[in-house]
Parts: C-alpha cells; sequence; structure tokens
C-alpha cells in the first residue's frame, strides 16, 4: 500500500483552517462538545476539514447538524 495518498490526504485537510486548537490531536469525543460554540461557518469548516481527512462519522454528522440548526435560527430572526 503506498502512504503517499494518504499523507497527501492529510496534508490538504491539515491546511484547511479550522478553530478548534489542537483539532489534529483531539479524538471525536474531545471534538463533539466543542463544536456547540461555533457558528454555522466555522462548522462548515469542520465540515471541509473532516471530508478531506478523517471523515469521522460521529463528527461529520454533529457539524452538519448544529450548522443546520444555525442556519434555521438566522432565517427565523430575520
Amino acid at each position: 500500500m503506498d502512504p503517499q495518498p494518504d499523507a497527501a490526504r492529510a496534508a490538504a485537510a491539515a491546511a484547511i483552517p479550522v478553530p478548534i486548537p489542537g483539532y489534529d490531536d483531539l479524538h471525536a469525543c474531545q471534538i463533539l462538545p466543542r463544536l456547540e460554540a461555533l457558528d454555522a461557518r466555522d462548522l462548515a469548516r469542520i465540515e471541509e476539514r473532516e471530508r478531506a481527512g478523517r471523515a469521522r462519522p460521529d463528527v461529520l454528522a454533529r457539524a452538519e447538524q448544529l450548522r443546520a440548526r444555525r442556519e434555521h435560527e438566522r432565517r427565523l430572526a430575520r
């Protein structure tokens, strides 16, 4: 198995800035509670980073859920 694709994927994911310090060293269980404080834009960055990198289903699902909620709340506030 060639490690290059994995290394390239990790490098591409690391280039996507996220608002959680030390993100790449955290386990999903450490990331999930931190998502609550993020706005829709930051949650979209988390989703992008996850899809480009580790693609952890629980992190992706929670970020998508919270982002949808934030966007819905924003529409209601108009």
